[in-house]
């Protein structure tokens, strides 16, 4: 994990099912590096189930802990460079259906908590298109309980490029899944036009690490062409 992340240069690392009940300094610098290691906030481990870390470089950020629930970790962020205030939330959610009927309530709850500019990520244990699974084996009525929370909420996913499915669970017959989402308001999106989320090599989890860019350059066509309005 260490090495994943040195090679990606995050600033911000936000980690689900950590097993991890108690955070010391030098698991911290062990696991997310001495930078991001100064900047943290977590949810612990119930033994050795769940668990969510997050950790950002106090180079770029400042961190001020928001609020914490049974399955996310929620942040207010300021960027120092830029003076801008943001909110990222940290998610786990629960593998048995009435807990996460109850999941839901706690993401639209947080909402009273949070600022406008908001982004939720994390592991969702859940899928808003049945698309998003590689059989039919679809819980429809929880998949339309996600979406409808997406929507009332006004989230918009963000697009992952590189890879259909972000969970496999390595069978003979895998069953595989995008269950891991990055889900952000209009004000976060206004802050952050030009965001490019790739999925990178697993190397050996059963789910793919995330990368998200919150301000990328695309090299444009800027020749003659017809648009659809």
């Amino acid at each position: 994990m260490r090495n994943l992340i040195s090679a990606s240069n995050a600033t911000i690392v936000c980690l689900q099912e950590t097993k991890i009940e108690s955070w010391t300094q030098s698991l911290l610098v062990e696991t997310v590096g001495p930078v991001l290691a100064r900047n943290c906030s977590f949810l612990p481990s119930i033994g050795a189930a769940g668990g969510i870390l997050m950790a950002m470089s106090d180079q770029f950020f400042s961190m001020s802990p928001l609020q914490t629930t049974n399955h996310s970790v929620s942040a207010e962020i300021t960027m120092l460079e830029e003076n801008v205030t943001w909110c990222l939330t940290g998610v786990y959610g629960p593998q048995n259906d009435q807990e996460k009927i109850a999941f839901l309530q706690e993401i639209t709850d947080l909402r009273q908590h949070i600022r406008t500019a908001w982004l939720i990520i994390g592991d969702f244990n859940l899928i808003y298109r049945a698309e998003d699974k590689n059989n039919n084996r679809v819980n429809i009525r929880m998949l339309n309980r996600f979406k409808n929370t997406i929507d009332n909420l006004q989230l918009a996913p963000l697009e992952l490029k590189g890879r259909r499915f972000t969970w496999c669970n390595d069978q003979q017959n895998p069953t595989m899944t995008k269950i891991d989402h990055f889900l952000a308001s209009t004000e976060w999106l206004e802050i952050f036009p030009r965001t490019d989320l790739q999925a990178l090599a697993s190397l050996g989890y059963d789910h793919c690490p995330l990368f998200l860019q919150g301000d990328t350059d695309f090299d444009f066509y800027r020749g003659f062409r017809f648009e659809a309005h």
